[in-house]
């Protein structure tokens, strides 16, 4: 027998869930299906900006993420030339003044209990191994979930399955190979000398790209390294590469002990150019490249697409209208009036940003106006308009001569 729903979501993590959750604030009969059964670990940097805590917030889950994961109040900037630089986390009004490092593992499983304690149904182990548009608009799934394959029936689909591009290919919305970034990251213990800051390296890697440390705990760490261009060398060399010459990583990590392998993985950072809807089908977070090409963050951008899309396909059942390209035609305007300028803007800016000489007048001890570096790092979290990253005020600051703020080593 065919299991009927309002909605189905694939894909369970940051982008599906909340969209699960706010489709079932509303009352709306919403299945949320992932390949994999919860909790299960997904292969991260773990940092979530204020604007991802907002969101969360919304959904009733950050005051016990913050009393059970590690806050980060301050960031550090360590410039090619080996000179660093630490400010506070920026914010807005209504943001929170900090931001959060939450395992994969923990922030997921949190997300996806959420959206069935809201009213969700989720089924875990559950592989899409077929897709069908009905003539009326609906949609058709074939899902093998505990050996046997089931049907199921909804007005539309939402997928939000990250990187993973087969269901993607499937339903016709991706038209070519996505633009990707590559990262890797490893857990570690017994770190020493981490306090409540997010350190970003950008010496000892290629570039475009960075090394992070993220504390998960005041004596455990996320580490890892993104790279935004072309690969070479590959994710895993490059962040051994990092942890083996860099001197921050080599101090702090001289007695510690990695917690498993070293876990590589491909983001996608094409949004401006994707697709975003079809016939019976929403897409949402890095299912649409929904990651800054210039940061690699995503997990806000998840949270922040799965909201508008359910606002949206709300107003869409609540009319009784079916899934069409004209009725879905709000949601591709509003994720676009949020995300399209910042995207092309921040690939510009990683085009500008991301080479030594500037890198270590930013962050080197060079830069003439700690509010121009603030600018610039409040662009990167999100909490201003991407056009300052380009505003007469900052490249002034870039490439004039001065002695003036000097930062801290």
């Amino acid at each position: 027998m065919t299991e009927q729903h309002e909605v189905i979501v694939v894909g369970a993590g940051p982008a599906g869930s909340a969209t699960a959750y706010f489709l079932a604030i509303q009352g709306i009969d919403v299945l949320l299906v992932d390949k994999s059964d919860f909790p299960r670990d997904k292969t991260c940097g773990d940092g979530l900006t204020p604007r991802a805590l907002h969101i969360l917030d919304q959904m009733g889950l950050l005051d016990d993420l913050k009393a059970t994961t590690q806050v980060a109040e301050m960031l550090r900037f360590f410039a090619p030339n080996g000179n660093q630089v630490e400010t506070s986390v920026p914010t807005t009004r209504g943001l929170p003044a900090y931001g959060l490092v939450v395992p994969r593992l923990i922030l997921d499983v949190a997300m996806q209990q959420r959206a069935v304690q809201a009213g969700a149904k989720f089924q875990g182990q559950s592989a899409v191994v077929d897709f069908v548009q009905e003539v009326d608009g609906s949609v058709n799934l074939r899902v093998r979930h505990a050996g046997r394959v089931r049907e199921l029936r909804a007005r539309g689909m939402v997928i939000a399955t990250g990187a993973a591009m087969k269901l993607m290919q499937t339903v016709g919305l991706l038209p070519a190979r996505p633009s990707l970034m590559v990262a890797a990251r490893a857990y570690y213990e017994n770190v020493a000398d981490i306090d409540r800051q997010l350190e970003f390296y950008f010496g000892h890697i290629s570039l475009p790209g960075y090394g992070w440390m993220f504390p998960t705990s005041p004596t455990t760490a996320n580490v890892g390294m993104g790279y935004l261009g072309r690969v070479h060398p590959s994710p895993r060399v490059g962040f051994e590469r990092l942890v083996a010459n860099h001197p921050r990583l080599r101090q702090i990590l001289a007695g510690a002990d990695m917690i498993g392998p070293i876990r590589s993985y491909p983001l996608r950072v094409d949004f401006h150019r994707v697709p975003k809807v079809r016939p019976g089908v929403v897409a949402v977070g890095e299912a649409i490249g929904l990651v800054n090409p210039l940061t690699g963050e995503g997990i806000d951008y998840a949270l922040e697409s799965g909201q508008i899309a359910a606002e949206v396909i709300g107003e869409v059942l609540s009319s009784g209208l079916s899934w069409t390209p004209a009725t879905l035609r709000k949601y591709v305007r509003r994720v676009n009036g949020r995300f399209h300028k910042l995207f092309v803007l921040m690939t510009w800016a990683r085009r500008l940003y991301f080479n030594r000489p500037v890198l270590n007048r930013i962050y080197g001890r060079n830069f003439g106006n700690k509010g121009a570096l603030e600018t610039l790092i409040s662009v990167s979290f999100g909490n201003a308009s991407p056009a300052l990253a380009f505003s007469p005020r900052v490249i002034w600051e870039i490439i004039r001569p001065t002695r003036g703020f000097q930062g801290s080593r």
